[in-house]
């Protein structure tokens, strides 16, 4: 299929671009959940001590955020009347929890996204945003300059599914046999795309799992990627710009606090 050769390319472009974002990203989840020692620390304070951990960077995350929780992202066009409009939009049920979520995720590893999307209230099927689970599985155009994503082409979001979970919700597909599905298969888990394509003034949405299409394609009435990124402290690492927050920029003073206690 044409759209998966265009989502393979698309894959293979922003693996490039965002090689060293997404690993700072992980390295800083992974400080922040407590592995803060590595081996030439370990070897700075000798092996007559037992280290010690004093978390300081969560304190001033949840600080920063709590801040801003209250109102953490405004709408701005110009138009009052819209604005006013779009700030109840992110206030209303789970919006508001997408927003402090994307505000945490911005505030602690220097990037957040909003991802547009519809669900069911009252019968009525009605727009909503969310923040993705796992920020390192968006996909965002490398090509795009638009601080917010507006001038974007292409996009995406990947989420690994569990083989049952693709029995149960794709029943035609045999998870064990199936080549087209298996290539692209990451243990016990499939990755599953959703991808969008912007085009002649409209966004189309694809389900992928592996090579295959497992949905119809869908259209959003919108001239633009259902995506809405949000940076942190822009910096060039190997010529590449990069996005940081909090824990990139508090952990030298975390591992001397670290040090101290021990």
């Amino acid at each position: 299929l044409e759209i998966i050769d265009n989502w393979n390319d698309f894959e293979s472009r922003c693996a490039q671009a965002r090689e060293t974002q997404i690993s700072r990203i992980r390295e800083d989840r992974e400080f922040l959940s407590g592995e803060q020692w590595n081996s030439d620390d370990k070897n700075m304070v000798g092996t007559g001590c037992a280290i010690r951990t004093v978390d300081v960077t969560s304190v001033s995350i949840n600080a920063i955020r709590n801040q801003y929780i209250k109102a953490p992202f405004q709408w701005f066009t110009g138009d009052s009347e819209l604005d006013q409009l779009a700030d109840s939009f992110l206030a209303t049920r789970d919006n508001a929890r997408a927003a402090v979520d994307v505000l945490e995720s911005v505030v602690a590893f220097g990037l957040g996204v909003f991802a547009l999307s519809t669900e069911e209230v009252d019968g009525e099927i009605v727009p909503c945003i969310y923040a993705p689970e796992d920020i390192t599985k968006v996909y965002l155009d490398p090509d795009s300059t638009a601080a917010d994503g507006s001038d974007a082409f292409e996009g995406a979001i990947v989420e690994v599914k569990s083989k049952n979970w693709v029995k149960h919700n794709y029943p035609d597909i045999d998870t064990e046999k199936d080549p087209l599905v298996n290539c692209h298969g990451k243990g016990e888990g499939l990755p599953l795309v959703t991808y969008y394509v912007r085009e002649n003034g409209q966004c189309t949405v694809y389900k992928l799992l592996g090579d295959r299409m497992v949905a119809d394609p869908a259209v959003i009435e919108l001239d633009r990627i259902p995506l809405f990124p949000v940076y942190g402290e822009k910096c060039f690492v190997n010529d590449k710009i990069v996005y940081k927050g909090i824990v990139r920029k508090a952990t030298p003073v975390q591992k001397i606090i670290n040090m101290a206690y021990t």
